[in-house]
């Protein structure tokens, strides 16, 4: 495994110019810059850090601006998992180069949108959505120091690895059989939660999603 880490590092360093020179709208892409500026900062000039602060501040923002009207029409109803995984996954990565009044309002709609989560009933959409806010309720209680977050969200996550089949998949949908995509996202939410919990129960569940995944996709 520290091979294929070592490797994915080299692919991301060869190509860092073009990854962070990148312009989206979706904070999830953010994750990429924050990583690049983790394990290559000390090798990059001073105008490529600005650079890549800037553009994690123009995705972070603009999720930050949209929670805000939002939350003055409809009241706290954010379902995105990914921006709040986001957030927080910057905060990990990349703390110490975010200017901190930027990670606080950042960090204030990760945390409005946990909040929301915890009390929010479960299986209220797909599985993969709904181990991703685990993995997004977790990380957020972490980040920010707020455990009771990381409590829910292992009782949430263990309570999904009832619903997965005997064959180790989770079906799309009551009777739907396996979706291979979203089966494949389910992986990313496992393996999040196995590294952040070390959970056993976790950890087997995701093995045999892993092994149905090699043998049928």
């Amino acid at each position: 495994m520290s091979n294929i880490t070592e490797e994915l590092d080299l692919l991301i360093i060869k190509n860092y110019q073009k990854l962070i020179s990148k312009i989206s709208i979706r904070p999830m892409d953010s994750i990429t810059l924050a990583y690049i500026l983790s394990i290559h900062s000390t090798k990059m000039t001073h105008d490529e850090i600005q650079l890549t602060v800037k553009n994690i501040s123009s995705m972070c923002d603009a999720w930050a601006d949209d929670m805000e009207k939002n939350l003055e029409k409809d009241g706290p109803n954010c379902t995105s998992e990914w921006e709040a995984m986001s957030i927080s996954q910057v905060h990990t990565l990349a703390n110490q180069f975010i200017p901190q009044e930027k990670m606080n309002r950042w960090s204030k709609w990760a945390l409005v949108y946990c909040d929301l989560q915890s009390t929010r009933p479960f299986y209220y959409t797909a599985y993969n959505h709904e181990i991703m806010r685990c993995a997004a309720m977790y990380l957020c209680g972490e980040s920010f120091h707020r455990p009771e977050l990381k409590d829910q969200a292992v009782y949430f996550a263990k309570q999904l690895m009832h619903y997965q089949t005997p064959l180790g998949f989770w079906e799309e949908g009551p009777h739907h059989g396996p979706s291979m995509r979203y089966n494949y996202i389910m992986m990313q939410g496992l393996s999040w939660m196995v590294k952040f919990t070390g959970d056993e129960s976790i950890k087997k569940a995701t093995e045999n999603l892993v092994n149905f995944m090699a043998t049928y996709a």
